[in-house]
């Protein structure tokens, strides 16, 4: 299709950053589940990327405001822009609370979540950067299809975590953290659910 207006390119470039940010946090909170001795190394460099990415959306709802013409209905982008950065959000918050409940052991449940959100967050950002070429719909399409397959598998763990929780009677506080825990790794991959909507209603706009 010929435009007469050039797109602008840097609105892709600005969605690819935020998707590849959260893939990153999500390596580095999967690690921390690996390395409990580098919990507060990890978090820092979390924070790090978190605020980095303040910034790069901040910069994608600005140009969305100042822009006549958007290569993508200027909502959808400011939808996805918003549901990339709460899902970093959420991560940043699961390592904190790592961090701050100083639990060195976390249940192997929790683990596996962070497994999958760490999944998902590559499917997404594959999915991200083929929104440069619709073409590629099929391939974004199954993509979403993944990471949905991946958000039910956390739901699962999570309702497992839950019941073994329940069943601390004898440790209400170890309990407590780690509930909160599955908490903030559960609303990751449920924002994960949320990109993954956006991107679909993009494909369907832009059939």
């Amino acid at each position: 299709m010929m435009h007469l207006v050039p797109r602008d390119e840097r609105f892709f470039d600005l969605l690819e950053q935020q998707a590849s940010n959260l893939r990153t946090t999500t390596e580095l909170l999967q690690s921390m589940f690996r390395t409990p001795e580098l919990h507060v190394d990890l978090l820092e460099q979390i924070r790090v990327l978190e605020h980095s990415n303040d910034a790069v959306a901040r910069e994608t709802i600005q140009r969305v405001h100042r822009k006549f013409v958007t290569p993508l209905d200027r909502e959808d982008i400011h939808r996805l822009s918003v549901e990339l950065e709460d899902t970093l959000d959420h991560v940043h918050v699961a390592a904190k609370r790592m961090v701050l409940y100083r639990i060195s052991a976390p249940p192997s449940g929790a683990a596996r979540i962070a497994d999958l959100l760490c999944e998902a967050a590559s499917l997404l950002e594959q999915a991200v950067k083929g929104l440069r070429n619709l073409k590629q719909r099929a391939r974004i399409q199954e993509l979403c299809k993944e990471v949905t397959k991946l958000e039910r598998r956390g739901d699962y763990l999570n309702r497992a975590g839950a019941a073994e929780i329940i069943e601390m009677r004898d440790d209400p506080l170890t309990a407590l953290k780690w509930k909160e825990l599955f908490d903030s790794l559960e609303n990751g991959l449920d924002r994960c659910q949320d990109v993954v909507d956006s991107l679909e209603e993009i494909l369907l706009k832009n059939t």
